[in-house]
């Protein structure tokens, strides 16, 4: 288990290193999960401890949500249907300062809230249909309010609840949800993270 403390034992005393990931399920607007499916995210977090119970920190994150592209050629079959389409995830990078508040220990096992400010870029991977049509597809949802909303940078919040236990001496595991607030134009973006992760 030497290799596993390794990055640990590395750091300076009273900072943590956090690893984690999992799956991330839109929420609101309804359009969100009507076009998106559950994606998935990755981040890395630094935190200092600025008292027995608390740490600051930074926190960088990566999430994606595929396109449902079977609902979203339902919705177009109408007007679109011999049309099929590839592209179009949405993708988020948020960049946040981060507040964890440790409560009470339950034995190993100590429950936590999180909570942060930061910058959220947004955007969709390029759109691509084939079929009679395409083109105008193409550029409808080029030019839709959706679309245009997403892609942009914004500031946002987050307050998650937390669970904190060690594995080895040098390693803990945790278990987290976290509800992000993203600030975009018209109205708000909001999707919730669940993640497993490796505290150095």
């Amino acid at each position: 288990m030497l290799w596993l403390a390794a990055p640990a034992l590395a750091l300076p005393g009273g900072q943590r290193l956090t690893i984690a990931g999992g799956g991330s399920f839109p929420v609101q607007p309804s359009v969100m999960s009507d076009v998106w499916n559950t994606g998935f995210i990755v981040s890395g977090s630094l935190l200092w401890k600025a008292a027995p119970v608390l740490a600051l920190g930074v926190e960088v994150s990566y999430l994606r949500h595929p396109l449902d592209t079977a609902a979203f050629e339902a919705s177009i079959r109408d007007q679109y249907p011999n049309v099929s389409t590839d592209g179009h995830d949405f993708w988020v990078v948020p960049a946040s300062a981060i507040i964890e508040l440790d409560l009470m220990q339950w034995g190993v096992v100590k429950p936590y809230i999180r909570a942060g400010f930061g910058v959220y870029k947004l955007g969709t991977t390029d759109f691509a249909a084939s079929g009679p049509g395409a083109d105008a597809l193409e550029e409808q949802v080029a030019d839709a309010e959706l679309t245009q909303r997403l892609d942009d940078t914004v500031f946002g919040t987050l307050i998650g609840l937390g669970l904190r236990t060690p594995i080895t001496p040098a390693i803990g595991l945790t278990l987290d949800a976290t509800y992000h607030v993203v600030n975009t134009a018209g109205e708000s973006t909001h999707f919730v993270p669940v993640r497993l992760g490796l505290q150095f």
